[in-house]
């Protein structure tokens, strides 16, 4: 979701202490459908999709 870009920070703890990492941004970009090619169809209607690069 575009919502979730953000800077992110991982935070790990333990008995000596804590260190927080670096910010890692998270960038999103809206994929459209002329990305992929349909591969097959499961039977539980779920798609498989092949990127076409």
């Amino acid at each position: 979701m575009p919502t979730d870009a953000a800077a992110y920070t991982v935070v790990v703890t333990n008995t000596f202490g804590a260190v927080t990492s670096s910010p890692a941004i998270l960038t999103l970009e809206a994929i459209t459908a002329e990305l992929f090619k349909i591969s097959s169809l499961k039977t539980n209607n779920s798609l498989i999709a092949d990127p076409l690069n």
